[in-house]
């Protein structure tokens, strides 16, 4: 999985947006809402082709864990997004 710097960016940001917003009893009990539309929501600038399904699959695993317990999980999925990242600078 590559992410530029900027696209690293938006998913921590989004993630603590729906985390922030995340609320179990609400995803329980609501017909309209669901931690998957979060996790669409953090993920939504990313390119379909960009990533393998298992990398979509790991991605979205450690978004939905953030979401629901960001206090654990948090480090996981940051230090995941940002191993991803793929320098825009050229190499020397």
């Amino acid at each position: 999985m590559h992410l530029t710097g900027p696209q690293a960016d938006e998913i921590l940001m989004r993630a603590g947006i729906a985390a922030i917003y995340y609320d179990p009893l609400e995803d329980a009990a609501s017909a309209v809402y669901s931690i998957e539309k979060d996790i669409d929501f953090v993920l939504e600038d990313l390119e379909p082709a960009q990533l393998q399904a298992e990398d979509l699959d790991e991605l979205r695993r450690l978004c939905r864990h953030a979401i629901s317990d960001p206090t654990t999980a948090r480090k996981q999925l940051r230090d995941h997004v940002l191993a991803a990242v793929v320098s825009d600078e050229p190499a020397a």
